[in-house]
């Protein structure tokens, strides 16, 4: 079969990461490890050989089974853990929910034949940081996981709309690892809100008067103290703090 790429199939097109408003500017592993969790043996071996072959990657281990994805995950310390959906002895999602409560998890990238919207929310919903199709990975899954170990996410743009809108039912989830708001200064707060807003670097430098270089140190302070690790969360945390009327509010 000839390579897949967007030229020769447009439904490629929609398969990229969300657009450079989102960028993190959140460097990579130098080399990154991933542990690939697929349950058809010959497909976990291809996936393996691929990914090992690629500059700067790095397969720590792979399984066959959802039970042991949490115990290869202490031993192996992946960055990026590419889970298949479709594992016969575990719910892949309440894998993925269980290991977000872990104190260091890896970035979970899903790997699945099922492309629907919904199940691309499912997993977004239960933590996932990224979603590739099996009909797009042979072109893809090498961006898609330098992507999510970056620091981004990895759904196509429409979904990415979704998970917005329903943002309350993300915030559930993320509740745990939001840090107060007061935890801010007030530069870090308009840094914030405007990340929340979409605005890239460049775009917030002007609006507030500094420089793109003090924008990413106010962006990687804003993350350290709330313990976030994208946009996507920062704008989850920035509605569900009300900081857009809190700083345009009036004062008493």
């Amino acid at each position: 079969m000839p390579p897949l790429n967007s030229d020769s199939d447009p439904s490629l097109a929609q398969w990229q990461p969300v657009d450079q408003s989102f960028d993190l500017e959140v460097e990579a592993p130098e080399t990154i490890g991933i542990l690939i969790a697929e349950p058809d043996s010959l497909l976990q071996q291809f996936l393996g050989e691929i990914l090992s072959a690629e500059p700067g990657f790095r397969v720590v281990g792979s399984v066959l089974r959802g039970e042991h994805v949490a115990a290869e995950v202490e031993r192996s310390r992946p960055d990026v853990l590419l889970l298949d959906l479709g594992l016969p002895d575990r719910d892949a999602l309440r894998v993925i929910e269980e290991l977000e409560g872990r104190s260091d998890p890896p970035k979970v990238l899903v790997l699945s034949g099922d492309e629907r919207e919904e199940t691309q929310l499912k997993t977004a919903r239960a933590g996932a940081h990224g979603f590739i199709g099996k009909s797009v990975a042979k072109a893809s899954l090498t961006k898609a996981i330098q992507t999510i170990a970056s620091g981004e996410v990895w759904f196509s743009r429409r979904v990415v709309d979704l998970i917005f809108n329903e943002y309350p039912t993300l915030v559930r989830r993320a509740k745990a690892q939001e840090g107060p708001i007061s935890l801010l200064s007030d530069r870090e707060r308009e840094v914030l809100l405007r990340v929340a807003r979409g605005l890239t670097n460049k775009q917030i430098a002007d609006e507030l008067y500094m420089s793109i270089s003090t924008v990413k140190s106010h962006i990687r302070s804003v993350f350290q103290k709330l313990d976030l690790s994208s946009r996507t969360e920062a704008a989850i945390f920035a509605v569900r703090e009300g900081l857009e009327e809190k700083l345009t509010r009036p004062n008493d």
